[in-house]
């Protein structure tokens, strides 16, 4: 279903993700949750999501305005590595059950949001981080490693769109 909707909204997403999204998010679907992803780009990935997560509060980030229909979710304008903005985020979002960083896919900046954020992620919940090419990878894995943290690396497409699925417990 996932794979259609990213198809039907022209969303940028590599197809392997909607199979691994689908695989991870089926069961909770329906729940009421909280998910949000940062590099929204066009928005059409938004529209998705507001499909597939009926009953989710749904926010977006980016480093540009954006002006199209993005469904019932909110847009928050800001750059992912700016820790003051992210701690504005989580005091108007709240706890998350879902974090989703497509954003610049610099390991820097993927850090820098992983720091602020991932502690605001609920227990059982979801922090993702789309596209770790060749260079990052090692960075943000190190990072991951230094606070012990449980996650499983994915690889798509030979290598060229890595995922990261972190799984918080707390």
């Amino acid at each position: 279903m996932l794979l259609e909707l990213f198809s039907k909204y022209k969303a940028q997403k590599v197809s392997a993700y909607g199979i691994l999204y689908e695989l991870l998010f089926n069961n909770i679907r329906n729940d009421n949750l909280t998910l949000l992803e940062i590099g929204i780009c066009d928005g059409y990935s938004m529209l998705a999501w507001c499909d597939y997560f009926p009953n989710a509060r749904l926010f977006g980030i980016d480093i540009k305005s954006i002006t199209g229909d993005v469904g019932r979710a909110t847009i928050l304008k800001g750059n992912q590595a700016n820790s003051a903005f992210l701690r504005e985020v989580i005091n108007n979002v709240g706890e998350m059950d879902i974090v989703i960083d497509d954003a610049s896919h610099r390991p820097a900046d993927q850090i820098a949001s992983l720091k602020v954020l991932l502690p605001n992620v609920k227990h059982d919940g979801y922090y993702i981080i789309e596209d770790l090419h060749d260079g990052g990878r090692a960075a943000v894995v190190d990072y991951l490693d230094s606070i012990h943290a449980n996650y499983v690396l994915y690889e798509t497409e030979q290598g060229k769109n890595d995922m990261c699925v972190v799984r918080t417990a707390k």
